[in-house]
């Protein structure tokens, strides 16, 4: 018995050291394990820091490249066009010439445009350019509101020269987001050239007034520009007019008057195309099939509500099939480098109806009409020139114009959101 004892003691004292070499052996594979771990850790935050710093670099680099590349491609030249001719203009083009006296017959080219040149003689890389003209356009627009591009008939000859020229503009990785945008004109779409819009077919006798693109939409375009492919035999200067200028001219009593009256109402009338009762005249916007490029009513209610538009703007008479679709603007627009609102209206363009039905009484139309060309500026567009206009910020015109049988004026139009 005795001895038995013994053995169970011996036992039990080997099972305690035994137990206590393995908690021992556990404890230091966990200490074993933390510092792994620690170690593992470190190595990856290092490496993450790593991939941070060499992502810098490469951007830096990128943007030291770029900059590089600008200064390759393009020449900064001068601000401003000082050196550009005055324009002589023919007041009695106007609609209102009889009514409104002081317009001036010339007018100075624009004192804010920031130009550059391409600067050599042979053609490059065309996507390279656009996205060299990109960042330029992003590092400068939003100061001086309009950058005048130079020279690039050297390498921009054809509209599709120019639509890849666009695509290296639009798919740049440079700052800022440039979303292309279609043309959504309060009437008939603009004529193309190869899937690229030219100006809306005016008169060439017309005077275009300035005015700011889609006004008349919820959602107007961000950024434009336009491309001089072909300049007119004579004529077709192009105008421009800044907002902030605007805003400092126009009367209070016509300020005040679209306020009472609820704002600027903005109205496009379409019929169907497709059931349009015999008596009843075609709309003057056409019909929402060819606005809207649908073939239901329900699909084109869609192409407004996803452009913008509430769906109470929308109406449709039962009896005409007449779809009428309603904008109200408050004739202003928030621009972040002005102090206040700025002027946003398309009452230059004879839209003088407010959201009440009243329309500006007609000495308050005449007046503006007189005082908004005291701020009107005016440059011809040479082939190889892109003017880039923040739409915010800097209203477009043209001047009357005739082309002749060789030299016909061709003009490529593109819209950012």
């Amino acid at each position: 018995m005795a001895s038995a004892r013994r053995r169970k003691q011996e036992i039990g004292r080997k099972n305690k050291k035994s137990s206590s070499s393995r908690h021992k052996l556990e404890s230091e594979n966990q200490l074993v394990d933390q510092k792994e771990h620690k170690a593992t850790s470190y190595m990856i935050s290092l490496a993450s820091l790593l991939a941070v710093v060499v992502m810098a670099c490469s951007w830096a680099f990128r943007d030291i490249l770029m900059a590089k590349t600008n200064q390759t491609l393009f020449l900064h030249i001068e601000d401003g066009l000082s050196g550009e001719p005055n324009i002589s203009f023919d007041p009695s083009k106007l609609r209102y010439a009889k009514d409104v006296a002081g317009i001036p017959q010339t007018l100075a080219p624009p004192v804010y445009v920031r130009v550059y040149k391409y600067q050599h003689k042979t053609r490059c890389n065309l996507a390279t350019l656009g996205a060299a003209a990109r960042q330029i356009v992003d590092q400068q627009l939003s100061t001086t509101g309009a950058i005048l591009f130079r020279n690039l008939h050297q390498c921009i000859r054809t509209t599709q020269d120019f639509k890849t020229f666009w695509e290296g503009c639009i798919s740049s990785s440079s700052s800022g987001d440039w979303k292309p945008m279609e043309y959504f004109p309060a009437g008939r779409k603009r004529p193309q050239i190869d899937g690229v819009d030219t100006p809306t077919n005016f008169s060439p006798r017309a005077v275009v007034e300035c005015h700011n693109e889609m006004t008349y939409n919820p959602k107007p375009a961000g950024k434009i520009g336009f491309y001089c492919l072909q300049d007119a035999e004579t004529g077709g200067e192009t105008l421009l007019k800044k907002n902030e200028d605007m805003t400092q001219i126009v009367s209070k009593e016509t300020l005040e008057f679209i306020r009472q009256h609820g704002g600027i109402l903005s109205e496009r009338e379409m019929h169907d195309a497709q059931n349009k009762p015999a008596d009843v005249e075609p709309a003057r916007h056409g019909s929402w099939q060819e606005q809207c490029g649908v073939e239901t009513v329900e699909e084109a209610v869609k192409v407004f509500t996803d452009l913008g538009w509430s769906r109470d703007s929308i109406s449709i008479d039962q009896e005409t099939t007449i779809m009428t679709v309603k904008h109200i603007g408050s004739g202003f627009i928030d621009n972040d480098n002005a102090d206040e609102p700025v002027w946003f209206s398309n009452v230059d363009m004879g839209n003088a109806r407010c959201a009440d039905g009243t329309y500006i009484p007609r000495n308050l139309q005449l007046q503006y009409n007189r005082d908004k060309w005291s701020v009107t500026t005016a440059i011809k567009l040479q082939p190889g020139d892109w003017l880039v206009l923040d739409n915010k910020a800097v209203q477009h015109g043209r001047l009357p114009y005739q082309d002749s049988r060789h030299k016909k004026r061709i003009l490529l139009d593109v819209y950012t959101e």
